[in-house]
Parts: structure tokens; sequence; C-alpha cells
């Protein structure tokens, strides 16, 4: 279905940023309800989704990463941290803490203005902050990987690109990703 961008430092080897992939088994629909039971520690992450419209290149450039984007969209992750202090190799076998997904509606642009991101967790404001700028530089990155391990970006491939926003969350809490413009994303914990 796609792949996710691990850039926090618990996930990185050196200084590149970390790959995992997502799948239809952990994609949920906004407005449903994941089950929390195994978890150790679960956060909600806001993120943005890049979909991809052309197959990405092993090394592009911005401007062919930038071309490669069909659409962009808020996405709201759900991570167990539990696992943090195993170390980053474990974290990026694990495939960096995923458990679950949901995705905002599609948009063929990000705003023009600066993107703020909050997220909310029983109504109340947890945390917000601005998105970066840098999809198209953390693209490449991702590509070049990829193509190291012999894998490409393919179109209707999805990317969450990294948390905006990261909040822990628990059974019974309701947690609601709010981009602005590009709209809202939801889930119920229980």
């Amino acid at each position: 279905m796609g792949w996710k961008l691990g850039v926090g430092d618990a996930e990185r080897i050196g200084d590149e940023i970390a790959l995992g992939h997502l799948t239809s088994a952990t994609l949920l629909a906004t407005g449903s309800t994941f089950h929390s039971s195994g978890t150790t520690a679960l956060s909600a992450d806001a993120e943005i989704f890049l979909e991809i419209g052309r197959e990405l290149a092993p090394n592009p450039t911005e401007s062919e990463a930038r071309r490669a984007v069909a659409a962009y969209g808020g996405a709201l992750e759900l991570v167990d941290l539990g696992d943090a202090q195993d170390g980053p190799q474990t974290v990026i076998a694990d495939n960096i803490f995923h458990r679950a997904v949901a995705f905002g509606p599609r948009h063929p642009r990000l705003p023009a203005d600066e993107l703020d991101v909050r997220v909310l967790v029983n109504g109340q404001v947890r945390a917000a902050a601005s998105a970066p700028d840098d999809f198209t530089e953390r693209l490449s990155a991702a590509a070049r990987l990829l193509d190291a391990m012999q894998e490409r970006m393919r179109p209707g491939d999805r990317v969450i690109t990294g948390a905006v926003v990261q909040v822990a969350v628990s059974e019974g809490d309701t947690v609601v990703a709010d981009f602005g413009p590009l709209g809202r994303v939801h889930i119920g914990i229980e």
C-alpha cells in the first residue's frame, strides 16, 4: 500500500531516515476503532501523506520528486513506542513502531500558507506544530534507500512522511488529527 518514513532519533541509523511499509492489514477508515490490546506505549502521530502518481527514479532530483506526487493529505498513525529502548535496528526490523494508519481526503496540492497541525484527544488540544516543508527531500532520500533494497515507489503508493505531532493515547480515547484546510482524521481507541 505504501511506505512510512521514520525521521525521529529513535528510528534513524546514522543520518539516514528509516523506512517501514504500510499494508492493508493495518489500514483503518477514519472514524473507526483501534483495539489497543497488546500495546505498551501507544501514541498517535499526525502526519502528512503523499500519494505517488508516477514511478520515482532511484536518485530523483527535488523537482522530479515534486512531480511524482499526485496528491497530499493528512494521516493519523498509531504507533507503539514500547520498544524504543531496543535500538534503531530493532525498531526498523519491527516496522518502526507502526500499528495502524487512517488517511484523510486527498488534495492536489498543499496549502500555500504554513500548515498548522493539531492533535486533539477527547476534545482537548494536546499538541500542535507547523508541518515541515522538506517533503521532496524526504521523498528523495526514501527513493534512494528503496533502490538499495531493489524496490521502487510506484503510482498509487502512499507515503506517510514522519510525525508532525505525536501524543500519548490510551484505551477509551478519541483522537482527532486536524490538518486545517486538508481536513481531519479521527480514530477511537478501545
